[in-house]
């Protein structure tokens, strides 16, 4: 369950990477973490060459440095990227390696610490339900509900829950999510609505011909 959760966070969290719409890029070795709105971003830029070096020691040094340094002036970015950054070693570190579970558990206490912390915060309510992933998919749609409810227009957490609501089988719900995703710059939700939305896009397609011919009469 565990693993499942991790490596499912972590794909979450590279289709974030790879959908650069989503948030502004900035400088990492200099500048501050500017803005909550730069979801996904990733960690300083001398802390992401370590980590792609896989070397997790140095690189949380490193990351406790910038921690304390005048850059990290926004708490809550910060507390964010530490949380990813532990998140993505519990996953990368291979399972025979003692430090997997050391970065996994440091990671949910962070990730736990950000919510109390920060409960106003969509972002926060959304890196927690990437702990449960699937293997808790009511407890993934509780979480995303609420962050969903301070965020309408949060495009991952509509396709997070909508992968929630296919374990529950709530097709139609699930469907619905994928739809909204989309329309907000989700791309990536094409997949599962090649997969199981066919019905549902066929009457989306059915409004939308509807809607226009509507429009052309007038």
């Amino acid at each position: 369950m565990k693993k499942n959760s991790l490596i499912f966070g972590l794909a979450v969290l590279l289709s974030w990477v790879m959908t650069p719409n989503l948030w502004a890029q900035t400088s990492r070795d200099t500048a501050p973490v500017e803005t909550v709105s730069e979801r996904g971003t990733p960690p300083p830029a001398n802390v992401e060459k370590l980590l792609q070096e896989k070397k997790y020691h140095e690189a949380i040094a490193e990351f406790n440095k910038f921690k304390k340094s005048k850059f990290s002036s926004n708490p809550f970015d910060i507390s964010y990227i530490e949380v990813t950054m532990y998140q993505r070693m519990a996953v990368d570190v291979p399972v025979s390696n003692p430090d997997r579970e050391t970065y996994r558990k440091k990671a949910e206490t962070l990730a736990d610490d950000l919510l109390k912390n920060f409960s106003d915060k969509a972002d926060a309510y959304f890196l927690k339900a990437t702990f449960f992933g699937m293997d808790l998919p009511d407890k993934t749609v509780e979480l995303l509900n609420r962050s969903i409810e301070l965020d309408g227009k949060y495009a991952m957490a509509y396709s997070l829950r909508g992968r929630a609501y296919l374990q529950l089988n709530y097709t139609d719900k699930a469907c619905a999510d994928f739809f909204k995703a989309r329309e907000l710059g989700d791309k990536n939700v094409n997949v599962e609505i090649g997969a199981y939305c066919q019905e549902q896009l066929k009457e989306q397609n059915k409004k939308t011909t509807t809607s226009n011919t509507s429009e052309i009469k007038k």
